[in-house]
């Protein structure tokens, strides 16, 4: 008889080099042996040396010998691990909508030749981030040296263009004594305004396993099949689901005693897992046989199957967690079973039974096997359940901000918002800036957070009705009409700028196109918003009345000449002048009368000059006149 080859172990020292987009190969092909003695050859798929388009998960080795008989060993390879980045996003500091700034979970690393595993990120999870973009490279590195990386970028946005930093507590890298719910994360700027955002963390899941077991094998037999119910996986980011158990439910068990291991792994890849005992019994008489023997030893047997009482396992304790709010909910479980020696096996009789509703916290469940011949057996089980933390709620932002000026700062009145929780936990309500702080800069937004005794929070970021801002326009001149003493004056009534309304005018007093005296007028406008918060400035109007030229009269009719010597005596009357705005006039000729000239003049000119030195004049033709 021909015997088969026989293969030797998988090799260990895989290793692929990247050449240009495909995978070049290496490693040691498995040894062969044959028992007949016979020529063997050793052939593997993918095989060393060779360059491949894919990266292979599995190489498959054949060992053929003379006789066409062959024996393979399949060898998983380890390839690269992959990691997935989370998309880019951006986050806004305080004096904005809170929001997230932890980059959620770490990305997991898929790997062929170990369970996943975290990426190692830098900056990591939770770190302080600078306004603006920040890039965060993430690292998977597996137990052969592999590696894969990917990048995403967290945008820092900050209105205000202040530095931030973010602390959260438990932090990044930090060793804690128990596995936390929550992470809260908080933004401060450099004004002290904050945010926050309230992170839930996946937790491993837990398994409870069945507590350890015994069975009965069938008379004769060193082995029997075990039922048990299969273990619930509780998770704080799934739903509850079934463990894995290793053998399985009512695979065959050997006499004697046996370890089942139950494991549950998440969708985040954290696992959890427990162990319990099956013992098989093979020393229970399922019958027994009695003889009768006669002095003459003669006998008569007869075999009586002896009714045990049925056994029961219950499922180990375990809890579920109730609907956010609620107080109850319902919980599956498998029945167990009930195993007789008389009868095939059946359900046991369960109180509550599986998909009844269970109050919050401990709930005990009683299940009872009765066989047709009225023997019993008991056990039970505790099904706990959680209430969620629901976080708390705050109310909403005040409406009566006030503000008043304490020298170059603002002292801030206003009743802090209201909170309440849905467990009903203590709750603590803090501002930043604070009801009753004094602020050196008048706020645009006040935070306030709830925080319940679970460090829950929820916030609301207040914009802050700052007074609104007004500017007057220069001061300006007009001139009246001449001899009037006002005149109207337009101008553009000046915006009201306000954080809260829509920019509006303001209320002016004397109004635009009002009429306005001459000399300096004062204008004041006023800003009312609709919280009653004001702004005022002024400008003055000067009103320029224009000066009157002085109205001289007609020319004199009474001019007279007397000759002396060989000159001129004049006489004749000075005409009159009057001034429309009242000013003292002067009147003055040229000659002037009682003058003496040599030549007689043709024309007198007489000129009125007001106080103003406005003047006017009148030229009057000489007439000679002897006398």
């Amino acid at each position: 008889v021909n015997s088969p080859p026989q293969i030797g172990p998988c090799p260990t020292d895989f290793n692929s080099v990247a050449f240009n987009n495909q995978f070049f190969l290496q490693f040691t092909t498995p040894s062969c042996t044959d028992p007949n003695g016979d020529a063997v050859t050793v052939t593997c798929n993918p095989g060393a040396g060779s360059i491949v388009a894919n990266f292979p998960g599995v190489i498959t080795c054949t060992c053929t010998d003379s006789s066409q008989a062959i024996d393979s060993v399949t060898c998983p390879v380890n390839q690269p691990p992959t990691v997935q980045c989370p998309a880019d996003f951006s986050v806004t500091t305080p004096l904005s909508l809170v929001h997230q700034l932890l980059h959620s979970s770490y990305p997991q690393c898929v790997d062929s030749q170990q369970a996943n595993f975290l990426a190692t990120c830098t900056p990591s999870s939770g770190s302080p981030f600078n306004a603006g973009s920040n890039t965060v490279v993430c690292t998977c590195q597996d137990s052969g040296g592999l590696t894969d990386s990917c990048t995403f970028t967290i945008t820092v946005q900050n209105p205000n263009g202040d530095a931030v930093t973010v602390t959260c507590n438990p932090g990044a890298g930090s060793t804690v004594a128990n596995f936390p719910g929550v992470i809260t994360c908080t933004c401060t700027d450099s004004s002290q305004a904050t945010s926050s955002v309230a992170c839930p963390v996946n937790q491993p899941p837990t398994v409870q396993c069945p507590a350890d077991f015994s069975v009965t094998a069938p008379p004769l037999s060193t082995s029997t099949t075990a039922p048990f119910n299969t273990p619930q996986c509780v998770d704080n980011q799934q739903a509850n689901f079934l463990a894995t158990c290793t053998p399985s439910s009512g695979s065959p068990f050997n006499a004697g005693s046996n370890t089942v291991v139950c494991t549950c792994t998440d969708s985040g890849g954290l696992t959890g897992s427990c162990t319990f005992v099956v013992n098989v019994l093979t020393n229970v008489p399922g019958v027994i046989t009695c003889t009768c023997t006669d002095s003459s030893q003669a006998t008569d047997s007869v075999a009586c199957p002896v009714n045990q009482p049925p056994t029961v396992q219950c499922p180990a304790d375990f809890s579920v967690t109730a609907p956010l709010l609620g107080t109850s909910t319902t919980a599956q479980f498998n029945t167990p079973q009930c195993v007789d020696n008389q009868q095939a096996n059946f359900l046991a009789t369960c109180t509550p039974s599986s998909g009844s509703p269970f109050n919050a916290g401990s709930n005990t469940v009683v299940c009872t096997c009765t066989d047709s011949g009225g023997l019993t057996d008991s056990c039970s089980f505790t099904i706990s359940v959680q209430i969620p933390n629901a976080p708390p709620q705050i109310g909403s932002c005040p409406t009566d901000f006030t503000t008043i000026p304490n020298g170059n700062q603002f002292f801030l009145q206003f009743t802090t918002p209201s909170c309440t929780d849905p467990n009903g936990d203590a709750v603590t309500v803090t501002c930043n800036p604070g009801a009753g702080s004094t602020v050196a800069n008048f706020p645009g937004v006040i935070t306030c957070t709830c925080t319940d005794s679970s460090q829950a929070t929820d916030s609301v970021a207040c914009p802050v009705n700052q007074p609104p801002t007004v500017q007057c326009p220069a001061d300006f001149s007009v001139t009246a009409q001449p001899l009037s003493t006002s005149t109207t004056a337009p101008f553009n009534t000046p915006q009201c700028v306000d954080n809260q309304q829509a920019n509006f005018l303001a209320t002016c007093t004397p109004s635009s196109g009002s009429s306005f005296n001459a000399g300096p007028n004062t204008v004041a406008c006023t800003c009312t918003d609709s919280g009653g918060l004001t702004d005022t400035c002024t400008f003055t109007i000067s009103v320029i009345i224009p000066n009157s030229p002085p109205q001289i009269g007609s020319c004199p009719t009474d001019f007279t000449t007397f000759p002396s010597g060989n000159q001129f005596f004049l006489q004749f009357t000075t005409p009159s002048c009057t001034d429309p705005n009242g000013d003292a006039v002067t009147v003055t000729c040229n000659p002037a009368t009682g003058s003496t000239v040599a030549n007689f003049p043709g024309v007198i000119t007489c000129t009125c000059t007001d106080s103003s030195q406005a003047t006017d004049s009148v030229a009057c033709p000489g007439k000679k006149k002897s006398s």
